[in-house]
C-alpha cells in the first residue's frame, strides 16, 4: 500500500528543511582577476543582508562580509566574496551546527575544483559563536584536560585536536566535540589544497575559545590600535592580535569604514549628518600577512 501527502503538506516539509539543507551550500558573488604575484583572499561570511550597525542608531547599515572585504581591498588585496547559504536572509532559524557544515560544503567546492584558487591563497573566516565556543574548564571536562587555560593552549593543541577526532566521531558524541570536529577536517582539506586558513578567535571573552578553529594557521583576537585586546575579544596563547582598528568617519551622505576618506555605504537622508569620527570594530585582518608572495605561486588543480 502507498502513502500519498498533500502538495502543501510536502511543500511544507521542504520548507521546514530548508535551513538544514542551506548549510551544505556556498554561492560565489565575486571572483575578480587576480595577479600572479598576489594573494587572492576568499571571504565566506555574510553579504546579502545588512547586519551591522556603523553610525550608533541601531540600524543596520552594511553586512558584515563587505566590511571585512572593502577593509581588505583598501590595503591592497584582491577579494573573492563567498556567501554563507546557512545565512540566507529567507530563513530565521538555523540548525546549531550551520556554519560547521558550510565550512565543509566550502573545502569541498574548493578541492572539487568549484571555487578556483592558487598555491598561498587564504581563507578569511569570522564566524559567530557555535556550539564548539566553550571555556577552558569545559574544554577541560569534554577533553579530559582539567589543566587546561589560556596560557598552555597552544602547548596542549596537537592533543587536544588528536582527542576531538576520537571523541568527536561517534553519532552521540557530545555537540561541541562532534561541531569541533566537523570544522577541524574542514580547515584541514583547505590547509591540504594550498590556502592559508585565517580566522576571527571570537567575541566572548578571553576565558571562551573555539575548539574546532584551532586547526587554523592564524587566531587573530581584536584589539586596539596599541595592540592591547579589547574586553569582549578571545585571547589566549593561540591568537594574534589583529592591530588596526579603523576609525568610522561619518560624512553627509555615509559611512567610511576602511579609513580611505571615501563613502563606502551610503545612508539615507538624515541619518548621515557630520558627527565626530567614533572607533568602529572593523579590522583589516590580514595587516601581518605580506600581500605579494615571497615566490611564484603554482595552480591548485
Amino acid at each position: 500500500m502507498s502513502v500519498s501527502f498533500p502538495r502543501q503538506c510536502l511543500r511544507r516539509l521542504q520548507d521546514l528543511t530548508e535551513p538544514w539543507r542551506a548549510a551544505g551550500r556556498i554561492r560565489l558573488l565575486s571572483d575578480p582577476p587576480c595577479p600572479d604575484s598576489q594573494r587572492k583572499v576568499l571571504v565566506l561570511d555574510e553579504f546579502q543582508r545588512n547586519t551591522r550597525d556603523l553610525d550608533g542608531d541601531g540600524q543596520p547599515d552594511a553586512a558584515h562580509g563587505e566590511i571585512i572585504a572593502r577593509c581588505l581591498e583598501s590595503k591592497g588585496y584582491v577579494t573573492s566574496r563567498v556567501q554563507l547559504k546557512a545565512l540566507d536572509p529567507s530563513h530565521s532559524f538555523f540548525p546549531r551546527d550551520a556554519m560547521s557544515r558550510s565550512l565543509a560544503a566550502f573545502a569541498q567546492a574548493v578541492h572539487g575544483g568549484e571555487l578556483q584558487h592558487r598555491a598561498g591563497d587564504v581563507v578569511n573566516l569570522s564566524f559567530h559563536t557555535g556550539p564548539d565556543t566553550v571555556t577552558f574548564a569545559e574544554a577541560g571536562q569534554l577533553l579530559n584536560l582539567p589543566q587546561l587555560n589560556a596560557a598552555n593552549l597552544k602547548d596542549h593543541r596537537a592533543e587536544i585536536q588528536q582527542r576531538i577526532d576520537q571523541l568527536g566521531t561517534p553519532l552521540n558524541a557530545p555537540e561541541p566535540l562532534r561541531v569541533a570536529r566537523m570544522t577541524q577536517s574542514a580547515i584541514r582539506q583547505l590547509q591540504k589544497d594550498g590556502l592559508t586558513v585565517v580566522t576571527s578567535a571570537g567575541n566572548d571573552g578571553p576565558d571562551r575559545f573555539k575548539l574546532g578553529f584551532l586547526a587554523a594557521d592564524h587566531q587573530l583576537s581584536a584589539t586596539t590600535r596599541s595592540g592591547r585586546p579589547l574586553s569582549w575579544a578571545a585571547s589566549h596563547s593561540l591568537t594574534t592580535p589583529a592591530t588596526g582598528a579603523y576609525i568610522h568617519q561619518q560624512f553627509l551622505h555615509g559611512l567610511d569604514v576602511d579609513g580611505d576618506g571615501k563613502v563606502d555605504f551610503p545612508l539615507p537622508f538624515g541619518r548621515g549628518l557630520p558627527v565626530q569620527a567614533t572607533q568602529g570594530s572593523s579590522f583589516c585582518v590580514l595587516d601581518f600577512l605580506p600581500r605579494a608572495y615571497p615566490s611564484q605561486r603554482q595552480t591548485v588543480t
